[in-house]
């Protein structure tokens, strides 16, 4: 089964082998402690990098990610690191995104440190961020 890998390192989406272990998230997204967000209703899921915030902002790369008022949330979320789109659990065993790249394409907008700081700042400051970034509505 094929997951969605969204590097801002590269500043690149593409599709990755994925069969649910826990390890190769880990190893997809160079970190430590993972964390998910749900994309959408259909149970889609992105998997991001619990720490992101903590590393350091020179050595990190960053993304907006927009979400539809109608997928639980809208607005756009800053996402610090790489993450990994991963479809939802059908009987307990992991199947393919619904959400393709090109859509996934469509809601990316990558961002530099000084942006994702920025935002994130702002975002805190009004209540509407957390230390996995901020939600822009």
């Amino acid at each position: 089964m094929l997951a969605h890998l969204i590097d801002p390192f590269t500043r690149q989406i593409g599709t990755v082998d994925y069969r649910g272990d826990q390890r190769k998230i880990h190893c997809c997204l160079d970190a430590m402690h993972i964390d998910m967000m749900r994309l959408n209703r259909a149970g889609d899921g992105m998997y991001i990098d619990d720490d992101g915030f903590a590393k350091d902002p020179v050595r990190q790369a960053y993304f907006l990610y927009w979400q539809e008022s109608d997928e639980g949330g809208g607005g756009a979320r800053v996402v610090a690191g790489k993450a990994l789109v991963v479809g939802p659990l059908v009987g307990g065993v992991p199947v393919a995104p619904t959400i393709d790249v090109a859509e996934l394409a469509r809601r990316v907008i990558w961002i530099d440190a000084a942006h994702a700081v920025a935002i994130t700042s702002r975002a805190l400051r009004s209540g509407s961020g957390s230390r996995h970034g901020a939600l822009l509505g």
